[in-house]
């Protein structure tokens, strides 16, 4: 049986925000593979901003791990939009609140910045403790509001 965290259907590029996909040039879901799923990253001004899984509750969990790998030609580079012909920052996970409004600050949560990964050819893995080092969209830390850090 195959994981469901390896269905592409399953799993959305977006985010979509009052019926507008802010990941410019990409198909709603990625593309189902073989051993997985798989998108292509667009040509400038497209862009990849979320790509989301609807994991459940992470009552009593201590961490997410995250496994990928970034096939590319020799000499490509990738970088972030908002810093073109800077350091390629790779995935960065983050939790997202059930029924988030897109405005309040503590729905969204991001994993530090020292968790950044290239994107850069190869085989990776992401395995990130869900303790207070998580930071909210509008900057505030976990560790400073666990309570809302940990609502579902």
């Amino acid at each position: 049986m195959v994981s469901p965290l390896m269905v592409a259907s399953n799993w959305e590029i977006g985010p979509i925000i009052n019926g507008q996909n802010y990941s410019i040039g990409m198909p709603l879901h990625p593309t189902q593979t073989p051993d997985g799923w798989a998108f292509n990253i667009p040509l400038w001004p497209g862009s990849v901003h979320y790509v989301t899984y609807d994991i459940g509750s992470l009552a009593g969990k201590s961490h997410i791990v995250m496994t990928y790998r970034v096939e590319a030609d020799a000499g490509v580079e990738i970088f972030a939009t908002t810093a073109p012909g800077g350091i390629s920052i790779g995935p960065t996970l983050y939790l997202q609140r059930r029924d988030d409004d897109w405005i309040s600050d503590t729905y969204r949560w991001w994993d530090s910045v020292d968790a950044r990964m290239p994107i850069k050819q190869g085989e990776y893995q992401l395995d990130i403790p869900l303790d207070g080092r998580w930071t909210s969209v509008m900057g505030t830390k976990a560790s400073d509001d666990p309570q809302s850090f940990a609502t579902p």
